[in-house]
């Protein structure tokens, strides 16, 4: 008797564990299409210069209230998790400014560029910005290359926005290697700036 009900038990427990394995498939496949349909998911940071930014599923983002390591500015940091890596970043600055143009913040930035990059040991090549039209906003955009000097030279590429009281600074960090892919994201993140 006792063994009928131990095999009764176990074929009981394998069908609960086919089932149980068909649920999850189920969820991941649903999972996985959600991501193949929308990659994408939305940050709206309500507390600090009320704007949104789409971000790729997969990345991490950081949100500052009160700046990060000494950077009153920056607001938030966006970072690809797996695989681990250093590079890409994206990096959101903000300022509050009195009806500012566009051409304001690019000042912003381009002063933002030269005081980091003042050291007479740094290395760096700062490109020509460019005004161009993503999602039908005007936006400056510059390239820079950092650390020129070292084995791992960075490229930087900096899209300037303005609003009716504040300009914002988005500034992708890539390796020279890895930047054409992710100037891609970066230029959809900018075009979705609200």
């Amino acid at each position: 008797m006792q063994t009928r009900v131990r095999v009764r038990l176990m074929k009981l427990a394998i069908l609960l564990g086919v089932l149980l394995a068909a649920v999850v498939a189920i969820i991941l496949l649903l999972f996985v299409q959600d991501l193949i349909r929308d990659p994408w998911l939305t940050l709206r940071s309500q507390r600090v210069g009320q704007y949104a930014i789409d971000y790729p599923v997969g990345w991490s983002v950081d949100i500052f209230t009160n700046g990060s390591h000494g950077d009153q500015e920056q607001v938030a940091l966006f970072q690809q998790r797996l695989p681990l890596r250093l590079y890409p970043v994206v990096v959101i600055r903000r300022k509050s400014f009195t009806n500012p143009s566009l051409q304001d913040v690019a000042d912003w930035g381009e002063q933002r560029i030269l005081e980091l990059y003042s050291d007479p040991g740094d290395q760096y090549e700062l490109l020509p910005a460019e005004r161009v039209t993503l999602n039908g906003n005007q936006v400056i955009t510059r390239k820079y290359t950092t650390a020129i000097q070292t084995p791992l030279p960075l490229v930087r590429k900096d899209a300037y926005i303005v609003r009716q009281s504040d300009g914002f600074i988005i500034t992708l960090t890539a390796t020279q290697e890895g930047f054409p892919n992710a100037e891609a994201i970066f230029d959809h993140m900018v075009s979705t700036f609200q």
